[in-house]
């Protein structure tokens, strides 16, 4: 899933044209500054019906939007979320079913003269197994 939903983002050009290919899984890439996304799976739960496990799971996938000033990173959740259709498609061989389910924002001080904000955008994500 992790792959997958990552290509789709990268396919997204005004979503690369803000952040480039700084769009990583659980942390950034040391050297990572400036714009980008970083997603990570919170919960991943796997689906099961009377005959056993299901070939789909539900995720739930934080994706934390970084810029230098709060509108930046506000323009860059407005973009991601653009990118993701508003009814199911398919990416890398994976059906994916996304909604989104709650945004907030607050910032960060690395270090004393920077401050990073963020806009932190959960979604639930239906998928199914590789």
């Amino acid at each position: 899933m992790e792959e997958a939903l990552r290509n789709h983002l990268l396919a997204s050009l005004p979503l690369v044209a803000l952040v480039g290919q700084k769009i990583r899984w659980v942390v950034s890439s040391q050297g990572d500054t400036g714009s980008r996304v970083v997603l990570t799976t919170i919960s991943r739960v796997p689906v099961y019906h009377t005959s056993g496990q299901a070939d789909f799971a539900d995720a739930r996938v934080q994706a934390d939007c970084y810029a230098e000033n709060a509108l930046a990173a506000l323009t860059i959740a407005r973009t991601l979320k653009a990118a993701i259709p508003k009814s199911k498609f398919t990416r890398d061989g994976l059906i994916f079913s996304i909604t989104q389910l709650s945004e907030r924002q607050s910032y960060e001080d690395p270090t004393p003269s920077h401050r990073v904000h963020r806009v932190s955008l959960d979604f639930q994500v239906w998928h199914t197994s590789p």
